[in-house]
């Protein structure tokens, strides 16, 4: 009889088993896909993080372009290649020519 009781216990024993190593089978693919979730969301950053470096060095460049023209705000000939290239003004006694052909 004694081995009649201890039959049950190994059969308790053995589901309890089997009932662990689900949960654990379980829990291993649960850590697995957070970390799949993560190493996305890292992948992600990191090209956040490439494309705004590139647009702060952009933003640093004109920023630099522009401290170069406040710089030169004064020089008389500065002045007119502004005056001619973004205003199209021209000199007295210079004469225009505008192209009527494509």
């Amino acid at each position: 009889m004694k081995e009649a009781q201890e039959h049950p216990r190994k059969s308790k024993s053995g589901a309890a088993g089997i009932l662990t190593k689900v949960v654990l089978v379980a829990v291993l693919a649960y850590a697995g896909a957070t970390l799949l979730h993560l190493q996305n969301q890292l992948q992600t950053a990191r090209e956040q993080e490439t494309q705004l470096a590139a647009q702060v060095q952009e933003l640093q460049d004109k920023n630099n372009a522009l401290r170069s023209d406040i710089a030169a705000s004064g020089d008389p000939d500065k002045l007119e290649d502004v005056a001619r290239s973004e205003l199209g003004m021209v000199e007295s006694g210079e004469k225009v020519f505008y192209e009527t052909g494509s």
